[in-house]
């Protein structure tokens, strides 16, 4: 029997989409979520193309579990049961603790250094010109468990004489990125965020007009980690990838510029070992 001409083509469609949807089906998801350190359209624009990267490259079908706070991080992370997550080392720390969490790789900043810091802003106006002139200020945090953002100011301040809950007026902001503004909008008098937040909104104002007063110790960069219940080789794939990223390839360049590095190396528990209470 003879196919007719109309038949033909609906089969082949047909099996085409018989044969994508298998692929679909078999395409293995991996949950990942980054802890929010800045508006979700700023974290859309630095993670994005990592984000797609990983799923070219490894194959897993990859998903973005969100949090909108840092507050929410720890609970969105153990109602998704997420697979690979990208945190700060408190985060990670208390991970470890909780949940198993070993690190795979850390970020690698553009000064070449696996290590960051936090800062003390103000605006240039403000008349405040060192850490003691914050006693009795309004002084802006994203998070009281943002190691580069509360916990090392807040220990910069204790070896300076200052008792950050009783001598200064913690004003608890969403972001980083919203510390800045308001400290910027002379809303606040001061802030705490990570040195290499002021880059992120420096297309919103005039970074002139913000003083940076102190800087904390230097601490271990963001790293990506998995869990007891990661598969181990989903957890090996997704370090290659990530180790493989090449700051000399132009189109990878632009995948580690856009989360803010050069690129990420290996990385080790024992990188996170903190002296600042928490």
């Amino acid at each position: 029997m003879k196919v007719k001409p109309i038949i033909l083509p609906l089969v082949v469609f047909l099996l085409l989409l018989w044969v994508a949807s298998c692929k679909n089906a078999s395409e293995e998801v991996v949950k990942l979520s980054i802890q929010p350190k800045y508006s979700l359209n700023i974290m859309s624009k630095k993670y994005s193309p990592m984000i797609h990267y990983l799923s070219e490259e490894t194959g897993y079908k990859i998903r973005l579990v969100s949090a909108l706070s840092y507050s929410s991080y720890f609970h969105v992370l153990e109602a998704n049961q997420v697979d690979i997550a990208f945190q700060n080392p408190l985060a990670y720390i208390i991970l470890h603790k909780t949940r198993d969490a070993y690190p795979l790789v850390k970020t690698v900043g553009f000064d070449g250094m696996d290590k960051y810091r936090g800062i003390i802003i103000t605006h240039k106006d403000n008349g405040i010109e060192t850490i003691n002139d914050l006693k009795g200020k309004e002084v802006a945090i994203a998070s009281r468990r943002a190691l580069g953002g509360y916990l090392g100011q807040a220990h910069l301040c204790r070896e300076n004489g200052i008792d950050v809950e009783k001598e200064l007026s913690i004003v608890l902001m969403q972001t980083q990125d919203d510390v800045i503004l308001n400290v910027y909008r002379q809303k606040v008098d001061a802030g705490f965020v990570s040195e290499d937040a002021l880059p992120e909104v420096k297309e919103k104002i005039d970074l002139g007009e913000i003083k940076i007063v102190e800087h904390t110790d230097y601490f271990p960069t963001w790293c990506v980690a998995a869990f007891r219940n990661t598969k181990p080789e989903v957890a090996e794939k997704i370090k290659k990838a990530l180790l493989k990223l090449d700051s000399e390839i132009p189109q990878q360049r632009n995948i580690l510029e856009a989360m803010g590095g050069i690129g990420f190396t290996e990385a080790n528990d024992s990188d996170y070992k903190l002296n600042v209470s928490y």
